[in-house]
C-alpha cells in the first residue's frame, strides 16, 4: 500500500493544486485535464518504481488514491479561493453587462448584493464537493492510461517485429 502512497500524494496534489487555482484551473474544460495529468503522473511514479510490471487494476487504484488526494485537495484550497475571487469576478461581470445592457446590469448588481454569505458558501462548498468527485474520476483515468503508456512489458509481452525476419 505504501508504494502506492508516495506517487498517489504526488499526483494528488498536482491535480488538486492546480484545479484550485482559479485561472490555471480553466484547462480542466478540457476533459478535466489536471486530473488526467495528475492521474498519468500517479501512475508513471508507480510504474517506475515498481521491479515488477503493472496490472490495470494497480494503475487505477494508484489514480484513484491521486483523485481522493486531489480532491480533498480541492476542496480546502478551492473554496477561500473560490469565495476570495467570486467578487471580483462579479464586478468584471456587472462592468461587462452594463455596457451591454445598463438596465440588466442593476438587475445583476441588486441580485448579488442580496445573496447572503450562506448562500454563496453553500453553493461554493457543492461546486467544490463535485468537483473533487470528477477529480476521482479522471485521475483513476489518468492511472489506466498510465499502465500502457509506461507499463514495462515482460519478454512474453513484446510486440514481434514487422517484416521477415533475416
Amino acid at each position: 500500500m505504501n508504494e502506492k502512497l508516495r506517487p498517489a500524494l504526488f499526483g494528488g496534489l498536482l491535480a488538486g493544486v492546480l484545479s484550485a487555482l482559479p485561472i490555471i484551473s480553466a484547462a480542466n474544460i478540457c476533459c478535466c485535464l489536471w486530473a488526467v495529468v495528475g492521474g498519468l503522473l500517479a501512475g508513471y511514479l508507480y510504474i517506475n518504481n515498481s521491479p515488477q510490471p503493472i496490472r490495470t487494476g494497480d494503475g487505477a487504484l494508484v489514480g484513484l488514491f491521486a483523485g481522493a488526494i486531489g480532491g480533498l485537495i480541492y476542496v480546502v484550497l478551492g473554496i477561500p479561493l473560490s469565495i476570495i475571487f467570486s467578487q471580483g469576478l462579479n464586478q468584471a461581470l456587472i462592468g461587462f453587462m452594463s455596457q451591454v445592457d445598463p438596465a440588466q446590469a442593476d438587475l445583476l448588481r441588486t441580485q448579488l448584493e442580496n445573496q447572503s454569505f450562506g448562500q454563496v458558501l453553500m453553493l461554493t462548498t457543492l461546486g467544490a464537493l463535485v468537483g473533487a468527485i470528477f477529480l476521482a474520476a479522471f485521475c483513476t483515468v489518468g492511472g489506466l492510461i498510465a499502465v500502457p503508456l509506461f507499463g514495462k512489458r515482460r519478454p512474453t509481452d513484446q510486440v514481434p517485429p514487422l517484416g521477415p525476419a533475416v
